[in-house]
């Protein structure tokens, strides 16, 4: 768990490093980092999971146990979301190229599926931490 978090922390400290370089411009830095910053968040959901091996309260292991998937639906989601979005973004350049025209793709417009993946898994966790 460890050596994840760790990874995930380098891997954002050397984006943010190379970020002018051609190669990391190319991959888009903005979207390395969500990657980098979603999975920090999905790995961070193991720690609640290894609190069962100490000696807390009932209380302290119950709200472990709840953090546990708001932490790995999170972070899946902000991973995902940059993926998702990246993807959605080459494909519309790719396709008004085929058209000659050119394009620009404004960070609100890559955001709002974001928006819309997170929103979505927030309301379904609050709906079932609720119940």
């Amino acid at each position: 768990c460890a050596a994840l978090l760790l990874l995930s922390i380098v891997c954002l400290v050397w984006t943010y490093k190379k970020q002018k370089t051609k190669v990391v411009r190319a991959s888009q830095p903005f979207f390395l980092n969500m990657l980098c910053v979603g999975t920090f968040i999905l790995t961070s959901s193991f720690i609640p999971l290894s609190l069962v091996a100490f000696d807390f309260s009932n209380n302290v292991l119950s709200a472990a146990c709840k953090s546990v998937p708001w932490l790995f639906n999170i972070g899946f989601a902000v991973s995902f979301s940059a993926l998702f979005t990246k993807t959605k973004r080459l494909n519309e350049i790719l396709a008004l190229s085929k058209q000659y025209k050119r394009v620009a793709i404004k960070p609100i417009d890559v955001m709002k599926p974001f928006f819309v993946i997170l929103t979505s898994n927030v309301t379904l966790l609050i709906a079932w931490t609720i119940t």
